[in-house]
């Protein structure tokens, strides 16, 4: 606070000054004493926002010179816009601070780009509940939430889902729990325990939560350049898999369309020249081989460009969940493709926007509430 902003901060002489809050600071201001008082949480989801915006609302009220902030390890910029549209203030471990109160106004958000390594610490840390430490978005859990949200008008029965996704009985029973208890699932009420089904109940909530915590940027990515037009090298990626498959791969997707490529095959919205493909991890090499011999293509520049990028999946194990052969090429699931592109920075909005109008309010029936939600 000093260095940034200029302001003399040290902790609260009293515990009477917590107020309710977890953290209470006493800040110098031009002379005047102003007292901060911090709401820590390790992970933020929407249910928590009518609580602590009453809670800030009272502080304000009690004492108006009163500074209530909320302190989370990440903040994505959706949540970002989200929270100062609520007037809650807010920081993150990234550096990211709002503040709007009277006679004080700090607005920083800094630039992401999280590595691989920094994506997967935030992602833990940013999801960690007092229940079982369960991450529903994880690469493991994650699959139980795929399933859900790729059949949303099915009850799954445990058994059913642990079979799907090749998962032990008692993990997903208790994903499921951690699912239920964030209210993005429901359980019947025929049978009990693994017995009963499970079914998507909000799935708005469930992908906005997501999308907090991931980000494409924590893939791998091997870039090249390779003289082809796009079609042409859709054309040698059906080739390739052709290969594969007559050769007797044990992977039922080798490779899978994501980003404007998958978008293409869905909705098609945005023009573009790049093929971007996650690549299992048994695939890799040979497809890499065949890139630089028969494609003629040469790894880009770090930083480069290039038209053609394999991305070494953050989710090794669920990211080909839901996968599907549309137009006879491997594409991601739409939930998969959401996550990629709403944070894409080349019109990934945009094209995140067109996927949601296109197949998953449709395919989810969401309301038109549950639709602007989305699309805010």
């Amino acid at each position: 606070m000093r260095e940034r902003f200029g302001l003399t901060v040290r902790p609260a002489p009293s515990k009477s000054d917590l107020r309710g809050f977890d953290l209470a600071f006493s800040l110098d201001q031009d002379g005047q004493e102003r007292l901060i008082l911090v709401e820590i949480k390790s992970r933020w989801l929407r249910s928590f926002l009518p609580e602590t915006r009453t809670k800030f609302q009272a502080a304000r009220e009690q004492r108006p010179s009163q500074i209530p902030v909320l302190a989370v390890p990440l903040i994505s910029p959706r949540l970002r816009r989200e929270l100062r549209d609520v007037g809650i203030n807010h920081v993150d471990l990234a550096g990211a601070a709002y503040v709007r109160e009277r006679g004080l106004y700090i607005d920083v958000d800094p630039v992401r780009t999280p590595s691989r390594n920094s994506q997967m610490r935030a992602s833990d840390v940013a999801t960690d509940t007092a229940l079982e430490t369960i991450n529903p978005f994880s690469d493991a859990a994650s699959v139980v939430l795929r399933l859900l949200l790729n059949d949303p008008d099915r009850a799954w029965r445990i058994q059913d889902l642990a079979s799907a996704g090749k998962m032990n009985p008692g993990w997903v029973t208790t994903v499921a729990r951690a699912i239920e208890r964030r209210g993005y699932a429901i359980r019947s009420q025929h049978g009990s325990g693994r017995e009963s089904d499970l079914q998507i109940a909000d799935p708005v909530a469930a992908l906005q939560d997501w999308t907090d915590v991931y980000t494409w940027r924590a893939n791998h990515m091997t870039s090249y350049n390779v003289p082809f037009e796009y079609h042409e090298l859709t054309q040698r990626i059906r080739a390739f898999i052709k290969d594969m498959s007559e050769r007797g791969s044990s992977a039922e997707f080798p490779v899978a369309l994501t980003l404007h490529s998958g978008a293409d095959l869905y909705a098609a919205h945005v023009q573009h020249e790049q093929l971007h493909a996650y690549v299992q991890a048994n695939a890799f090499t040979e497809l890499d081989e065949r890139i630089r011999v028969d494609f003629h293509g040469k790894a880009a520049d770090r930083g480069g460009s290039g038209n053609l990028h394999l991305l070494q999946p953050y989710y090794r194990r669920s990211v080909f969940v839901g996968a599907s052969m549309r137009n006879d090429l491997p594409v991601v699931s739409p939930v998969q493709l959401y996550l990629d592109l709403i944070n894409y920075p080349v019109r990934g909005k945009e094209a995140a926007d067109v996927l949601v109008r296109a197949v998953l309010g449709p395919e989810w029936g969401l309301s038109p509430e549950q639709m602007r939600r989305l699309l805010a």
